[in-house]
């Protein structure tokens, strides 16, 4: 952690800006964090934690076949299909 100035701090009180290492972006309010002793470790479990995200991703993506198309036609759910 960094404080405003980029100077290393072990402590950020409630309100205090600091700068975290390795966060995309801005966590939620309550969001938990895991502290890691050195910096391979974080990577490894980073690692597997996105792939088990893109797996799970995958396996949710439903194929929309022409059959199923044509019933939410008839249905009315489609009032527009874009096709590219």
């Amino acid at each position: 952690m960094f404080d405003e100035r980029g100077k290393n701090v072990d402590q950020a009180p409630p309100s205090t800006p600091v700068s975290i290492l390795g966060l995309d972006g801005a966590p939620q309010a309550g969001d938990k964090f895991n502290v890691f002793e050195d910096e391979r470790e974080a990577k490894q479990i980073a690692s597997k934690r996105s792939q088990l995200q893109r797996e799970q991703s995958v396996r949710t993506q439903k194929t929309l076949t022409l059959d199923e198309i044509g019933r939410r036609i008839a249905l009315g759910d489609f009032k527009e299909l874009n096709i590219i």
